[in-house]
């Protein structure tokens, strides 16, 4: 259906987060990880922007995802080490706080790569 009447700022304004000058080429010399990133975002970091041409506003999308990502990972390991039922205030079982932190980074993580037009694989959840 096409649009009828006056367009919308947002619809005047996109940003293409893809660079228009490296279409479909791979980058030769990638943008260097954030310091604040661990390793495994790293050299995920490294992955994507070799075969994705992020102008710096989809950099910070990815930046933004990839800290979700380590989040997610160091809740999962907090929880894998003290279980997922924690005592509570009077010794009852409770679920473990970070379970739900985990769960939004995850669902942000994935949010962001769908915008940036990237193919979540297996290994990266």
């Amino acid at each position: 259906m096409l649009q009828r009447g006056r367009k919308g700022r947002l619809q005047r304004e996109m940003i293409s987060l893809q660079s228009d000058i490296i279409a479909n080429q791979p980058l030769r010399f990638p943008t260097p990880p954030p310091p604040n990133l661990a390793e495994p975002e790293r050299k995920l970091w490294l992955d994507i922007v070799r075969n994705h041409g992020f102008n710096r506003g989809g950099e910070i999308l990815l930046e933004c995802a990839l800290r979700c990502r380590q989040r997610a990972r160091e809740c999962r390991a907090a929880i894998l080490k003290d279980g997922p039922l924690v005592p509570g205030w009077r010794g009852s079982l409770k679920r473990h706080p970070l379970l739900s932190i985990e769960a939004n980074n995850h669902k942000l993580m994935l949010r962001l790569f769908k915008q940036l037009r990237i193919d979540c694989r297996e290994e990266w959840l």
